[in-house]
């Protein structure tokens, strides 16, 4: 079995990717990923609280996988490792090193006349009209309303702040 590059990740998941290259000998009666904050971890191994591992069930060929991982911990870097059972052992792929990324919540870019962003639940939408630039709160959102008004716009300002977790976005074109 062999690791591949972690992609897909975003928060607190992301995807891992194996290759079974060989069964040998047996049937697999599981395969799937195992991940640490330590290297080499194992499908057993879970006294560090970070551990994890997913368990696709049994395969009978060889071939490429990808599994689906949950509760990482964002800004905290793992090690994973494919690996392979059959009624002759365990197989482990090499050490893959990656990142949970911080949540995308508070990104913002602007697209065409709108500032798009993600909100504090993750969730992409487009939020500020550039023509408003009158230091009063945006609210006329038209598509994936937010949560309360927390976006602003300023004619003569370039800054985003921070505000209990909100982004407060000023811009000055």
């Amino acid at each position: 079995v062999t690791t591949q590059v972690v992609k897909d990740v975003v928060g607190d998941t992301a995807t891992g990717q194996g290759t079974i290259t060989d069964l040998g000998g047996a049937n697999l009666t599981q395969y799937g990923h195992c991940w640490d904050t330590s290297t080499n971890p194992t499908t057993t191994d879970s006294s560090s609280g970070y551990w994890g591992k997913t368990s696709l069930g049994a395969k009978t060929s060889i071939g490429t996988f990808e599994s689906s991982v949950t509760n990482l911990t964002p800004g905290t870097g793992y090690f994973m490792r494919a690996y392979a059972i059959n009624a002759i052992g365990t197989s482990y792929g090499a050490n893959v090193y990656f990142v949970a990324s911080l949540s995308r919540a508070g990104y913002i870019w602007m697209e065409g006349s709108w500032f798009r962003g993600f909100d504090e639940n993750a969730i992409e939408g487009k939020y500020i009209r550039t023509a408003d630039v009158d230091d009063t709160a945006v609210n006329g959102e038209i598509e994936f309303p937010i949560s309360s008004n927390w976006a602003y716009d300023h004619a003569a300002a370039n800054t985003v702040a921070l505000n209990d977790n909100k982004i407060l976005a000023w811009m000055g074109l």
